[in-house]
């Protein structure tokens, strides 16, 4: 099974190895002879701030990024790494959509890290499918697993949202009802909101 923690560790697991568990201690402990690791991390966890702050292999300016408020979708490339900022639609209860979580993600050959402050389920479904001994099985499979997790949730709701909107339009057509104009702005914020971070984060996919 995947390893859960509450100090900051959410995923830890090998994944050629998916049904042992990984713990603090065996993520402190992996080196790349040991086989390929995704470990998710909550962002606001001292634990997982203090462990990538001494990491060496991630460079300086890219560990304060991890941690940073508000960044929009993008792609760094490094010699033999790449960091990645995407973006999840906000599917947990009580929320709404267009509050996107941010996903990063620092990918080596042999690692992937991701951290995000808020549940995701993307996350969660990529986790399930290795439990369940299907998921994949390196990094550039585990990045394309959770890129395809993300766009596959964005898609409906964007598509509710023009529905909505269709909807509105047709129904103000001689209708000056404050409350359906009201509706109509609400649903057009939603829908600015939403691609505002869509045109990057296809760039950052296109460029990935």
């Amino acid at each position: 099974m995947v390893q859960e923690s509450d100090d900051g560790l959410v995923v830890a697991v090998q994944l050629d190895s998916p049904q042992e568990p990984r713990d603090w201690g065996a993520v402190r402990a992996w080196s790349p002879d040991s086989g390929p690791l995704w470990v998710h991390l909550e962002v606001s966890s001292e634990t997982a701030q203090s462990w990538i702050a001494v990491d060496d292999s991630i460079p300086e300016q890219i560990r304060e990024v991890m941690f940073s408020i508000g960044t929009r979708p993008r792609c760094i490339e490094f010699e033999s790494a790449t960091f990645l900022n995407l973006r999840g639609v906000n599917l947990n209860p009580g929320a709404d959509p267009e509050d996107m979580i941010a996903l990063r993600l620092w990918v080596d050959e042999h690692r992937v890290i991701t951290l995000s402050r808020n549940r995701l389920m993307a996350v969660e479904a990529v986790r399930r499918r290795l439990e369940a001994g299907k998921g994949p099985t390196s990094a550039p499979e585990l990045v394309a697993a959770l890129s395809a997790q993300l766009i596959e949730r964005i898609d409906p709701v964007l598509e509710e949202v023009d529905e909505g909107l269709e909807h509105l339009e047709s129904s103000l057509d001689g209708d000056r009802s404050p409350d359906l104009h009201g509706e109509l702005a609400a649903l057009r914020r939603k829908a600015i909101t939403l691609r505002r971070y869509l045109s990057p984060q296809r760039e950052t996919l296109s460029r990935l």
